[in-house]
């Protein structure tokens, strides 16, 4: 049971480190144009979508593990169930991280287009 456990969370943590390294984009702030912010804020959004809906996807499967009573009345799945719950809310909050960055990088695209002069400005003189 142990081995089972230390697999799953292995599992997991590789899983979640490649997602990660999936979305990233390895550029400088300096470099980022308004179109690059863009593309990375589909992307961080894509994944937060993906983990989230994988994460519910983690919560079904757990529901599902039926208990297994021993004469003494403990639940010997009991664990394994509280262990996939909790990887399924990390991969939640992981994903919602990813949601709430995709909106950063919109904001920043906006201010690298105010910043550069498109769009349209008018000076009223008094």
């Amino acid at each position: 049971m142990k081995n089972l456990k230390k697999l799953t969370l292995l599992i997991i943590a590789v899983l979640l480190i490649g997602l990660s390294g999936y979305s990233q984009k390895q550029t400088t702030k300096d470099t980022l144009s308004a179109g690059d912010e863009l593309v990375i804020s589909s992307n961080h959004y894509y994944t937060g979508l993906i983990l989230t809906t994988l994460s519910a996807g983690i919560v079904i499967v757990a529901s599902t593990i039926k208990p297994n009573y021993t004469s003494i009345g403990t639940d010997n799945n009991e664990d394994l169930r509280q262990i996939i719950y909790g990887v399924g809310c990390a991969v939640a909050l992981t994903g919602i991280g990813y949601l709430i960055e995709s909106k950063i990088h919109v904001k920043r695209a906006g201010l690298l287009l105010n910043e550069n002069g498109i769009g349209l400005s008018i000076k009223i003189n008094k």
